[in-house]
């Protein structure tokens, strides 16, 4: 401990509960408040509590966190060979909150020994890992090639790049095509480089165009399904659209006596009168939606009040009926476009993905590679159709404790694999002595990885559900805030808490009733802090420059991003230039 830090009593006693191993325990910790401490500190706890190396998994979100966390430990326990009986029992009474036994200490200095001689050591790895591992255990039953290797980042972009090629060609060679269609829909709609972003958002989110094994899905079940969002049906087009709002706006009572109002108004109403009157005449421009909106309907969606009127000329009664009953009839058959052009829109971006995701699935195939979704998809149907103990037993590892770091990052397919893996231990039906264990941590704050179905609101979730599972197996379990950071200065912890305290903010953290999130603390009270709010940095507004006529030498536009990190480039600049003049 750091001289000046003031650590509160109610955050050592935390700390020590999360890492008790009789227990199973949620814990919310913030940035910087010791949950790597925490978690170290609880499979050190399980070591010295008998648990053989092998029971154990821990699955961190990089691997880059799981070799520093086996560092951690090994450090540990590898200092425990080598320190005095007295500092030996100082560090277990610290770790465990009583006097070891001599027993206990020679057993603390043989851990080292026995997690180096484990078969497969101590299990600290990524969840892709570990699917990895179950895969090659049981390919058969899990359906994969018994000798597959996972794709890399650069083997999967190769072999996306490839697809897009194999898909370019399909439509150069049938130029009247499906595919050829919906690649001019989209791009008629999109420039150069937002088309793009557009089709590589939809790649690295390829798991919503395939199924439960990695394979491309049937793009018409994927239209299907939007349309069935949307609300309408799979096969209405626009034009059925419009003849229906003609047909209905036909028959609306009192529509011309409307008109005959309006006509007898302001200039905008004549104009819209005269608008509606073109329309019933079948002599619009093709668009009656669009053509009846203009002037009438507002950006909110609103009826015009030049139209409805104000004060004395405000239409009322029968005229007021019929007006709104127009707008309603419009506003309905504008939405019901509206749906039509996004599922159309859709279902050429899923056609074009699902090709290139069925030539991507062949070229796996191919060369018996696993990508990274495929493993966790694989996994999870195997245990969903096999019992997870047997898997295990494959893997000559059964698990008796289940320890995962950054929650926060974990998706729904990741959530259903664990749940797998842990419904022995919430069966009610366990004997043993000792009782197997859960231990989560996580902080909500920090749920960054939404594109691969990480959620806040499912962290909450997770914790609910997990308690009420562990409690109803009459096992204890104990979900633990950890609110005091080791890392940053009063100053950043009130800003932060100042930022949650309105509860619109709070909305997106809060997810179990309490009306914000806890109040943050600090052990270090008295180190300086500044926190500096910057301007948003916009993007540049106007229309591009014409590249034939602007001069070389003219600024160009920037987009925020760019100018947030020229200001940040700057700023580091200048502390480094103050510092050195220090």
């Amino acid at each position: 401990m750091k001289p000046g830090w003031i650590v509160p009593s109610l955050t050592n006693q935390r700390q020590a509960q999360a890492a008790d191993p009789s227990l199973s325990a949620w814990v919310s910790a913030n940035a910087g408040s010791g949950k790597t401490h925490v978690l170290v500190n609880r499979v050190l706890r399980l070591l010295l509590d008998d648990v053989a190396p092998g029971r154990m998994l821990c699955i961190t979100y990089t691997k880059a966190a799981a070799a520093n966390m086996a560092n951690r430990i090994f450090k540990a326990l590898s200092a425990w060979t080598t320190l005095s009986d007295e500092a030996l029992a100082q560090e277990l009474a610290r770790l465990t909150g009583r006097a070891p036994m001599a027993a206990e200490r020679a057993k603390a200095r043989r851990l080292f020994a026995q997690a180096l001689e484990t078969p497969g050591g101590l299990r600290i790895e990524t969840i892709h890992a570990f699917c990895t591992r179950v895969l090659q255990a049981a390919p058969f039953e899990a359906n994969v090639p018994p000798r597959f290797e996972v794709a890399d980042d650069l083997a999967q972009a190769e072999m996306l790049r490839a697809a897009r090629r194999e898909l370019l060609a399909l439509v150069a060679a049938e130029p009247n095509g499906p595919e050829a269609r919906a690649l001019d829909l989209l791009a008629k709609l999109a420039a150069q480089d937002s088309f793009e972003t557009m089709f590589q958002e939809a790649l690295r989110q390829r798991a919503l165009f395939s199924d439960e094994n990695g394979r491309a899905r049937n793009p018409e079940a994927v239209t299907a399904g939007i349309a069935a969002f949307l609300g309408i049906a799979p096969d209405l087009s626009a034009d059925a659209i419009r003849m229906r709002f003609r047909a209905d706006l036909a028959a609306l009572p009192g529509l011309n006596v409307l008109i005959e109002a309006l006509q007898a108004g302001s200039a905008t109403r004549q104009t819209c009168a005269a608008n509606l009157r073109t329309l019933l005449a079948g002599q619009d421009d093709g668009d009656p939606i669009g053509f009846c909106r203009r002037g009438f309907i507002t950006e909110a969606g609103t009826i015009n009040a030049n139209i409805r009127g104000k004060g004395k000329s405000e239409f009322e009664g029968a005229l007021l009926v019929t007006l709104e009953a127009l707008a309603a009839c419009l506003l309905g058959a504008a939405e019901q476009l509206n749906a039509v052009a996004i599922r159309d829109r859709s279902a050429a971006l899923a056609l074009l993905v699902t090709r290139m995701l069925a030539s991507y699935q062949r070229q796996k195939s191919l060369r018996s590679l696993l990508d990274y979704d495929d493993l966790i998809a694989r996994t999870r149907s195997l245990l969903e159709r096999v019992e997870a103990a047997w898997v295990l037993y494959k893997l000559d590892a059964g698990i008796d404790h289940i320890l995962l770091d950054e929650a926060q990052d974990t998706g729904e397919a990741q959530w259903a694999i664990l749940r797998k893996l842990a419904e022995e231990f919430t069966s009610g039906g366990d004997l043993r002595a000792k009782p197997r264990t859960i231990f989560v941590v996580g902080d909500e704050k920090q749920s960054i990885y939404g594109f691969q179905g990480a959620a806040p609101a499912a962290f909450g979730e997770e914790r609910r559900a997990l308690g009420q599972r562990i409690r109803a197996a009459e096992r204890d379990f104990e979900a633990i805030s950890l609110n005091t950071s080791f890392r940053s200065a009063p100053d950043i912890m009130q800003a932060v808490d100042a930022v949650f305290a309105v509860p619109e903010h709070a909305r997106g953290l809060v997810f179990d009733g309490a009306a914000r999130p806890e109040i943050h603390d600090t052990v270090r009270r008295n180190a300086p802090g500044t926190v500096d709010i910057w301007p948003i940095a916009a993007n540049d507004t106007g229309e591009p420059p014409d590249a034939w006529t602007t001069p070389v030498d003219a600024p160009e536009r920037r987009g925020g991003t760019v100018k947030l990190a020229e200001r940040i480039a700057r700023t580091l600049q200048r502390w480094h230039s103050d510092r050195r003049d220090d």
